[in-house]
């Protein structure tokens, strides 16, 4: 299902610029748009696997049943959220100064 995902949204990012560089009269910055979509690629992948080290590590030491599911979901998906921020600033994405102001 993710794959699935990842591949609509490459068909639709494809799609969108086209249409944008035709209304745009030929202007795009791709090169731009590539280098911000490569470090968005790698913030996420990495904010990924931190999330899920941090789920699995969690699955071991923690409660059993729903209980302990739930506590290792959260805290996996809290660890992405905050590895995602921070690997985003490192790489000094631009559009993350837009959520500051």
């Amino acid at each position: 299902m993710a794959a699935a995902y990842t591949l609509s949204y490459g068909v639709g990012l494809v799609i969108t610029a086209r249409l944008l560089r035709r209304r745009l009269g030929g202007y795009l910055d791709g090169c731009r748009l590539i280098r911000t979509y490569g470090k968005l690629i790698v913030a996420s992948a990495l904010a990924g696997t931190l999330g899920w080290a941090a789920a699995r590590a969690g699955a071991g030491a923690s409660l059993t049943g729903t209980a302990g599911t739930s506590l290792d979901l959260a805290v996996g998906a809290l660890t992405m959220v905050a590895g995602y921020l921070v690997l985003a600033r490192l790489l000094r994405t631009g559009e993350l100064s837009l959520l500051r102001r």
